[in-house]
């Protein structure tokens, strides 16, 4: 990301900050410093401050004087561990967690550090501090008082608390609004019969991915509908995900991609939609027939189309720099006598005959931060934890080892 000083975050170096030092920028509502990591109590409040009011960023290893900055410009003492120091202090003392940009500038000859950190504006506002008791906001005039920070009124803590209400009910949204195109294609496929069902598979899985405080609009319709082939994820099963990415449609907010497959004794429909606010909506027939007209769920697929969705949710929010907490929602709803199939299972003591989900239904739902999506080894673990939970729900109180990762071994 671009930052004050005129180059990436991730390029910064010592010298940069001289430089902009060197130029007397006053503190004041985006921005602070501060001489070293001591006081741990004033860093906690500047950036619980920033994430409460517009943002900012703040400067570690610099002295002021009369708010700005004071020659000479030393930094602090490098080691390897100055870069977690700033996340370790949010994790013992702010609530909830806000995530920082943090890059350590140097060392330098003399192995001295400065440390640069920019505190977004916060949807997951407000973030308390010590023991949830304390509450701060950034001044935009410190002239009557020596602190940046101030308590926030009753006034702005109920501005904040219906800030992060509203980013929940655009969650909310997000999701209806794509399952009702989803509803409306599928309906249109699938015409109700004689009787009152319809020609359609009646098995499905739902994979729902979305900033958890989705606030601004991440995409326009046309950027939705060129992300879902810029971002789409290279698969050994599928060729490529999204499917169907010759039909890709825009809708007034965002844009969808959906297809349908007639196989001899079933269907294969497939839709994926991602919304202007960042929600992605993964909707997919797993249910097959087998030759004695008994009705099951395929592991691998259920676990490669949940693998495709969060690493295409990665890939778009890498995109447009989003970094904060995200919700995941899986579901699947199938008909009670249905059971579950497992490639490679002979000899594990797991078979399609054993179980049922005598529910007709799973979900599952997480909060997940950046990590948990952007790194493939930790998808895998949550992967896990849903497969996991999903097995139980068809009556497998233990899971023989191997069975989880045989699924990651795709065709």
């Amino acid at each position: 990301m671009e930052s004050l000083f005129g180059k990436k975050m991730e390029d910064l170096e010592f010298q940069d900050v001289v430089d902009f030092c060197d130029k007397q920028y006053k503190e004041g509502i985006f921005l602070d410093y501060k001489q070293d990591l001591s006081g741990k109590k004033s860093l906690v409040k500047t950036i619980c401050s920033f994430a409460n009011t517009v943002g900012g960023w703040l400067i570690i290893g610099v002295e002021d004087e009369s708010d700005k900055p004071k020659p000479p410009y030393n930094g602090i003492e490098y080691n390897p561990q100055i870069a977690s120091a700033i996340p370790n202090m949010i994790v013992d003392s702010v609530w909830p967690y806000i995530r920082p940009i943090v890059q350590v500038c140097g060392p330098n000859a003399d192995n001295k550090a400065f440390i640069a950190v920019y505190v977004p504006e916060s949807d997951e506002a407000p973030h308390w501090t010590a023991d949830k008791s304390h509450l701060y906001v950034r001044r935009s005039d410190r002239s009557d008082s020596t602190d940046w920070e101030r308590y926030a009124t009753a006034h702005e803590w109920e501005w904040l608390r219906n800030k992060r209400l509203k980013a929940e009910d655009q969650r909310e949204r997000s999701g209806s609004t794509l399952q009702a195109i989803y509803a409306r294609l599928h309906n249109r496929e699938y015409p109700i019969v004689a009787g009152g069902g319809t020609t359609a598979n009646d098995g499905r899985m739902r994979v729902f991915v979305s900033p958890f405080f989705p606030s601004t609009q991440l995409f326009s319709g046309a950027e939705a509908y060129n992300a879902l082939y810029d971002q789409r994820v290279n698969t050994a099963s599928d060729g490529a995900f999204p499917t169907y990415l010759p039909s890709r449609m825009i809708f007034d907010e965002g844009a969808y991609t959906h297809g349908v497959e007639r196989l001899t004794s079933t269907t294969h429909e497939s839709f994926l939609g991602l919304e202007n606010f960042g929600g992605i909506l993964a909707n997919k027939d797993i249910l097959r027939s087998g030759g004695h007209g008994e009705r099951h769920i395929i592991f691998h697929e259920f676990m490669n189309r949940l693998e495709d969705t969060l690493e295409f949710a990665a890939n778009v929010y890498k995109s447009k720099n989003y970094l904060g907490l995200a919700c995941l929602e899986v579901g699947i709803s199938v008909p009670v006598d249905s059971r579950i199939v497992f490639r490679g299972a002979i000899g594990s003591g797991l078979n399609s005959t054993e179980k049922v989900n005598v529910r007709g239904s799973f979900e599952a739902s997480l909060r997940l931060d950046n990590e948990e999506l952007s790194s493939k080894p930790k998808r895998y673990e949550l992967m896990k934890e849903i497969a996991t939970s999903l097995l139980h729900s068809y009556g497998y109180a233990e899971i023989p080892g191997g069975t989880i990762e045989e699924a990651f071994q795709r065709q």
